[in-house]
């Protein structure tokens, strides 16, 4: 992630990760010392909707 605003997420610059086919979507950042996989087999998953909110939970639980 180079831009929080344009990512829609809290996370950290330098965060990186994969949104894979079906849903499934990983996600590192060294910063936060943080590794999160998640996998949602669906035909048209809407992961523009659903990951960033997603990235946001996981770093609000972290706080």
């Amino acid at each position: 992630m180079v831009n929080r605003a344009l990512a829609g997420s809290v996370g950290n610059p330098g965060e990186f990760g994969w949104g894979g086919a079906a849903g499934a979507t990983a996600l590192a950042d060294t910063e936060a010392e943080l590794a999160f996989f998640y996998v949602q087999h669906t035909l048209n998953p809407r992961e523009e909707y659903y990951q960033p909110r997603l990235r946001n939970v996981v770093y609000a639980c972290l706080d």
